[in-house]
């Protein structure tokens, strides 16, 4: 690396350049990464753009992006804007730069797990049975069908019981009721 500071002048001087000046300290760091493959934190040469931003995504003491090419002041900042600014895997933390990415890496890398966006297109799930289902609505159509009410010859003026599917022991006269007295249930 080539490069001083000119007292006299007040610029810094880039002898690599033929004596190319910079005001500010920031505009020599930029043109000494981007032309020169130099890293200033390391004080470090590299042959090409690849290699430093290889050596700049390896390294834990540079806050590199290498989704968008971007150093940031520390850890935490990056941490803050790969969460918020890329796309994360909600299973391994793993980021994507584009939602697609995320989608298709739980599809093949987590297609079990709870977390996983192929999961999470079924995100209502019925709490007697464990099925799942795309919709609200479409789980709610569920817990009103036949699947969890039945008709006794007992009930008053042919009220539906709804019965544990797991059990059998616990019966309520309202699906309200059932859910209370699940609740209290510790398996």
């Amino acid at each position: 690396m080539s490069w001083w500071f000119n007292d006299s002048w007040q610029v810094w001087i880039c002898d690599t350049c033929n004596g190319w000046e910079f005001e500010e300290w920031d505009s020599l760091v930029e043109h000494l990464e981007c032309n020169h493959n130099n890293c200033m934190h390391c004080r470090r040469g590299f042959v090409s753009g690849p290699a430093l931003r290889s050596h700049w995504a390896n390294n834990s003491s540079h806050a590199f992006c290498v989704l968008c090419n971007t150093h940031f002041a520390g850890q935490s900042t990056l941490y803050d804007h790969k969460m918020n600014d890329h796309f994360p895997c909600e299973g391994c933390y793993q980021i994507f730069a584009t939602e697609l990415g995320r989608y298709e890496h739980g599809r093949q890398a987590h297609p079990f797990c709870t977390l996983s966006e192929a999961n999470l297109r079924a995100a209502y799930e019925c709490f007697f049975c464990h099925k799942l289902f795309q919709s609200l609505l479409a789980l709610n159509q569920h817990l009103t069908s036949p699947r969890h009410a039945y008709a006794t010859e007992t009930g008053r003026d042919g009220e539906k019981i709804y019965k544990c599917p797991n059990t059998f022991r616990m019966v309520q006269n309202t699906l309200d009721g059932f859910m209370g007295q699940m609740r209290t249930l510790t398996y």
